[in-house]
């Protein structure tokens, strides 16, 4: 059916006000080839191709091939594969609207192919219609000849793209590319894909690859200048994936993976990424290990920061991570970054974890929160620093109250006061008297006693010889967070705990290795600190009020472990109602 005069007359004015609006942007496209898959009057080809062939672009000439409402199939037979060539510079494609103009490949090949020739700028536009393929990329850019193919724009468009390694935007040689309002999927790899060493920008723009593998947007090697604003990113793997990047600037975006929300490799220097939200997640929490973001970088990153940003990670039957730091510089500045391993399986959940000794990680403001649904779980982490790794994770202003390995101050440490008062006695039996071990495990959730103070605990079986069963502690920090310590019998010897508790809401005690094992639970000289250390010698003063005193003596500082952040207290041990103070140089 033909159109009717008043549609015409709309079209125009569509295309008219569409030129008024872009024509502050880019160059004049004012000769135009009108193409109408329906053959009307006004149309002067019922093919895309045959207008584009039709173009003999003169000097300073723009031309459009305006495109009307219709399904154009491209099957590579009686419709040929659309290609604005080495000749066909500064021609702009442009639909009339975006969901009535489709272009559908049926046959093997891409959407739309831009191929350089020996020209310096394409200066092509492709606008304002939808994309289809069945097994190609979207749209593809390649390098024909000596020069990269560069100044293009593609706006408005969606692209459904189909086949196992094709990418809805292929721009794997290109530079000077501008995307905005872009709706990208495809079913293989790549979302869309950015050349190395080029200059794009990719504005209020989806991007979505669910094949195996798949990543949303990627970045290659040594690329530079790269902007993506208000958009979003979800990968079958990965959300964003730059590697070697210099110059990335992401602002306001929202990325998602399975496996990672963002991640960078290779020497990453001067990125930003501000306002966004990075998301690691499974449909249904489950997967391999997953991170928010990565950084994982050879050699050492510089410069890259993140800035007033959401991450969150989490998994089923593995690990998660809201942030790991291999290798180089990182900032991570006024985050919230959430982690929840669900599940009963074990695997770690932890906020931020330096696992080099080359990662520098500093964190300003923010918070930091993990949790586990396992309540065997023990490597329940908001800041993780291996302390045989490194010592570069530097914090402040940051809310968290769950630490492992020496943690740093990114500015002044804080000077503080602490004090435990009316201490008792260490006592092997005070959380737990002996109680006989059943043939398998046994919880315990009363007909305990509590700790009297912030302190680490112990255990001790009755029983000499191969003893080893676990005993798992669940309780509480000195925040109140949940905590889990689970600490291996060794025979008849006393074994103290290395996390301190503030209170025990659960006792699993292991099944025995020889019948009529008894354990008991009691506490330990090993008194809690309630702020992070960066080293033993920040706990700079100790004294001791005895219970009769009345007032404190300094006396040697006792045994300081930075890792869990506990002072144990020697020589002399604890007498009941003795009171402690450290003057300490805090890291929080």
């Amino acid at each position: 059916m033909k159109p009717n005069v008043t549609f015409r007359l709309l079209v125009w004015s569509a295309v008219l006000s569409l030129g008024a609006v872009v024509s502050a942007q880019e160059p004049d496209f004012k000769f135009t080839k009108v193409v109408d898959i329906n053959g009307t009057p006004d149309a002067n080809f019922t093919e895309i191709q045959d207008a584009i062939d039709a173009i003999t672009v003169g000097s300073g000439e723009y031309w459009t091939v305006l495109i009307y409402p219709g399904v154009y199939t491209i099957n590579g037979s009686t419709a040929a594969l659309i290609e604005l060539g080495v000749n066909e510079e500064r021609i702009s494609l442009r639909g009339v609207d975006r969901q009535s103009v489709i272009i559908d490949v049926t046959t093997a090949g891409s959407g739309i192919k831009i191929t350089s020739g020996d020209e310096t700028l394409r200066e092509c536009r492709i606008s304002n219609l939808t994309i289809k393929t069945s097994n190609g990329h979207g749209i593809e850019i390649v390098k024909g000849d000596t020069p990269v193919p560069k100044d293009i724009r593609i706006e408005g468009v969606t692209i459904e793209a189909e086949g196992s390694s094709k990418n809805g935007i292929d721009g794997s040689a290109a530079e000077q590319v501008r995307v905005f309002d872009a709706r990208v999927s495809a079913t293989g790899s790549t979302g869309i894909g950015v050349e190395a060493g080029s200059s794009w920008t990719i504005d209020s723009t989806s991007a979505e690859a669910t094949g195996s593998g798949g990543v949303a947007f990627a970045i290659p090697g040594e690329t530079s200048t790269v902007t993506l604003t208000g958009c979003r990113g979800t990968g079958k793997s990965i959300g964003l994936s730059a590697t070697g990047v210099a110059g990335l600037d992401v602002r306001n975006c929202v990325f998602q993976g399975e496996s990672k929300a963002v991640f960078l490799q290779s020497g990453p220097s001067g990125v930003l990424i501000r306002d966004c939200q990075l998301l690691a997640s499974a449909p249904d929490g489950a997967g391999s290990a997953n991170m928010a973001f990565l950084l994982d970088n050879i050699p050492a990153a510089e410069n890259v920061i993140l800035r007033n940003c959401k991450l969150a990670a989490v998994n089923k039957d593995n690990s998660a991570y809201g942030v790991w730091h291999e290798l180089g510089a990182l900032r991570v500045e006024d985050c919230e970054i959430t982690v929840r391993k669900l599940g009963d399986t074990m695997g770690e959940a932890v906020g931020i974890l330096a696992s080099s000794k080359d990662a520098e990680t500093v964190v300003i403001g923010g918070s930091v929160v993990t949790t586990a649904a396992a309540e065997k779980e023990t490597e329940v982490w908001d800041l993780l620093q291996d302390p045989d790794q490194g010592d570069g994770l530097a914090v402040s202003g940051t809310r968290f109250s769950k630490w492992k390995g020496p943690i740093f101050s990114s500015e002044r440490p804080r000077p503080v006061t602490q004090r435990t008062v009316t201490v008792a006695a260490a006592d092997d039996d005070g959380i737990l008297v002996e109680t006989a071990l059943n043939p398998g495990e046994q919880s315990l959730t009363e007909g305990f006693s509590q700790p009297d103070e912030y302190r680490c605990l112990s255990i001790k079986s009755t029983a000499a010889g191969d003893t080893t069963g676990v005993v798992h502690l669940i309780g509480t920090n000195w925040a109140n967070d949940a905590v889990t310590e689970a600490i291996t019998l060794n025979g008849a010897a006393e074994v103290k705990g290395r996390k301190p508790f503030k209170t025990v809401t659960k006792i699993i005690l292991p099944g025995y290795h020889t019948p009529g094992e008894k354990v008991r639970i009691g506490t330990t000289d090993r008194l809690g600190l309630y702020s992070p250390i960066a080293a033993a010698a920040n706990v700079l003063q100790q004294g001791r009020k005895a219970s009769a005193a009345s007032s404190y003596t300094l006396e040697t500082v006792g045994s300081v472990d930075a890792t869990y952040a506990w002072v144990e207290i020697a020589s002399p041990a604890v007498t009941s109602n003795d009171s402690f103070e450290w003057a300490i140089l805090a890291s929080q």
